[in-house]
């Protein structure tokens, strides 16, 4: 029921046995012509109080909008640095992949909760048309430069891995409900490196007795740990 209370239209009404009632906001007048008239605004308000004491019940609650990926990402850097804090290598890592994200402007003016499938397919096809860039760092900050070199598969799987990082602590965070699924591109070459003689004798120094002996085996003989 609407009626009139003040300057105010107020609404009344009862849901499961308990009587709501509350100012709509909605002024008393005759309105603006050709525009709905201030009791149906004011109807429109009564309404949309009872959807949303019915979603409520069904044990649907009403989400806040989700946020840009450009606007989320600072969230989530903030609280990476906290949370990392004993790993600075890692939180610039993350700082300098999600840089190179938000070059594309599809996905950087992006909500949350549109990021799908399709807009991960497409920044991998943009992605891969550019030349590898890095990170420069100068007393005022840092600089993307140009390699000019093709973008490997492994630079593509490292943005990959940390847009899949980020979407996965928003929905931790409960600012989306739904991860896409974020594949790792095959054919990524993976780097080797030989220990050196300098190296192999601190982890020797420093190992218990029991891995000592198997590592000093495993050197000599020239296995390779999987």
């Amino acid at each position: 029921m609407i009626f009139k209370r003040g300057k105010f239209y107020w609404y009344e009404f009862e849901f499961r046995g308990r009587r709501y009632r509350a100012t709509t906001g909605v002024l008393v007048g005759k309105g603006v012509k050709g525009e709905e008239s201030p009791k149906e605004k004011a109807k429109q308000v009564e309404a949309a109080r009872r959807t949303e004491l019915a979603l409520g019940t069904a044990g649907i609650t009403k989400r806040p909008p989700a946020p840009q990926f450009s606007e989320f990402v600072k969230q989530f850097e903030k609280w990476l640095t906290a949370e990392r804090s004993d790993k600075p290598n890692t939180v610039q890592f993350y700082k300098d992949r999600i840089r190179q994200l938000l070059i594309f402007d599809r996905l950087k003016n992006a909500s949350l909760d549109s990021i799908d499938e399709q807009l991960v397919a497409e920044y991998v096809q943009w992605r891969i048309k550019h030349t590898r860039q890095y990170a420069l760092r100068k007393k005022n900050g840092v600089e993307l430069a140009d390699t000019f070199e093709p973008v490997s598969v492994g630079c593509v799987n490292r943005d990959l891995a940390t847009l899949r990082r980020v979407l996965n602590v928003a929905r931790i965070w409960k600012v989306i409900t739904v991860v896409p699924v974020i594949r790792l591109l095959p054919g990524e070459k993976n780097h080797e490196r030989v220990l050196t003689h300098s190296e192999e004798d601190i982890y020797l120094a420093k190992a218990p007795l029991l891995l000592r002996e198997f590592a000093t085996v495993m050197l000599d003989t020239g296995m390779r740990p999987e």
